[in-house]
């Protein structure tokens, strides 16, 4: 039980890491239409 908890916590941590990507791409491609924009 005690590994399943471990490896649940470590899924939870990974999953938020992808979310904290994946929001700070698309802010980088927000910035980058932009500025394609601002040409």
């Amino acid at each position: 039980m005690e590994v399943y908890c471990i490896e649940a916590g470590i899924f939870e941590n990974i999953m938020d890491r992808i979310e904290n990507l994946a929001t700070h791409v698309d802010h980088l491609c927000k910035k980058t239409e932009e500025k394609k924009l601002g040409e």
